[in-house]
């Protein structure tokens, strides 16, 4: 398992397609975790984990990544088809996503 990058490395950077795969691997497989704020979004916007899970199988990640300076590491949005369901996330390793947050329209 990939150890997290120390703060004078480059984080690594995942082709959409790959973080897309690796957002679908750890969803069915249960690797992830989702931040405190994602949580409350979650509730907020009336999404279950069963929307989350559909997304993981339909969405696509249209834009490249960008550096999420809290944490060091590339952050990924990964979209429905409609773009009416959105959910910004960190790739950790291989098989395992930390969920920033979840937005709906």
């Amino acid at each position: 398992m990939k150890s997290a990058p120390s703060d004078d490395q480059d984080p690594p950077k995942y082709p959409k397609e790959q973080a897309r795969e690796i957002f679908q691997r750890a969803l069915k497989e249960g690797g992830w975790v989702s931040r405190k704020h994602a949580r409350i979004r979650q509730i907020e916007r009336g999404i279950d984990n069963n929307d989350i899970l559909n997304l993981s199988k339909t969405g696509v990640i249209l834009k490249e990544p960008e550096l999420d300076i809290k944490t060091n590491q590339m952050k990924y949005t990964i979209e429905s088809q409609d773009h009416k369901l959105k959910i910004v996330f960190n790739v950790l390793d291989a098989c395992r996503v930390r969920l920033i947050t979840i937005m709906n329209d």
